[in-house]
């Protein structure tokens, strides 16, 4: 005969060796007291359930629920994901490669290479004079002073010069950009302050997370690596040029 567990209080229960009787449980054993039913037939007396007490419980925040503090909420739909500052820098690129136009590679390269030959043949030939020259002045004091002025006359130092303007712009145009993001209500936008890295990590960086937000937004990234392979092209067609004019105008400079 199975045991009710302890915690059952003391009273009649079914008899399992007499279907038709009952014994006496007296809160921890069966005893040897049996009688036979007086209910009516086919009715066995059940014990009274015992009541508690209800206690809520409050279920614990599981592990992998997150924090409402940082759930980010989706953008509302139809939030456009472009604004007019991620185009202008998806395009910074073919503007760089724009500003190569203003240098006069033909007129550097005259400059440069009679200097360049000499300082050549000093670093083969005479490496004290060399040396001296490091110590005296530094790296810059070794650089012929004729091919100084080529710098400033050929455009070189306004190609650097824009090069470092459209840095600038870039990181203003990617607080602009995060700033109406914001106002839009997507949000955590992806930080402006990557742009100070380059163009290409902020494009990236920003097109991932409009798209997680609007499930679109991608194009700014696509936009931006063709322009810097548009840009790529034309300074490897510069070089390219560069190298077949100084073969040529060599002979007759040198």
């Amino acid at each position: 005969m199975a045991d009710p567990t302890t915690d059952v209080p003391a009273g009649w229960y079914p008899d399992e060796t007499a279907p038709t009787g009952q014994r006496w449980w007296d809160g921890s054993q069966w005893t040897d007291h049996v009688e036979e039913y007086t209910a009516q037939p086919g009715l066995r007396p059940q014990p009274a359930p015992r009541t508690v007490d209800y206690v809520p419980v409050r279920e614990p925040r599981s592990s992998a629920q997150p924090s409402p503090a940082f759930t980010t909420r989706l953008a509302i739909d139809g939030t456009p994901p472009g604004t007019v500052w991620i185009w202008l820098i998806a395009i910074m690129p073919t503007l760089q490669a724009a500003s190569l136009l203003l240098f006069d590679w033909q007129a550097f390269s005259r400059a440069f290479l009679p200097p360049f030959s000499d300082f050549m043949t000093l670093v083969l030939s005479d490496r004290k004079e060399l040396t001296r020259l490091f110590e005296e002045h530094g790296f810059l004091g070794a650089i012929p002073p004729e091919v100084v002025p080529a710098y400033v006359e050929t455009g070189i130092l306004v190609v650097v010069g824009i090069g470092v303007l459209l840095w600038v712009l870039t990181a203003v145009f990617a607080s602009l950009d995060v700033r109406e993001l914001k106002a839009r209500q997507i949000q955590r936008p992806f930080s402006w302050t990557f742009a100070l890295l380059g163009g290409l990590i902020y494009v990236a960086g920003r097109s991932v997370v409009v798209d997680l937000r609007t499930g679109k937004g991608l194009g700014p990234i696509w936009v931006y690596l063709a322009a810097t392979a548009f840009s790529a092209l034309v300074g490897a067609a510069l070089v390219r040029e560069m190298q077949v004019y100084m073969l040529d105008v060599a002979p007759h400079i040198l």
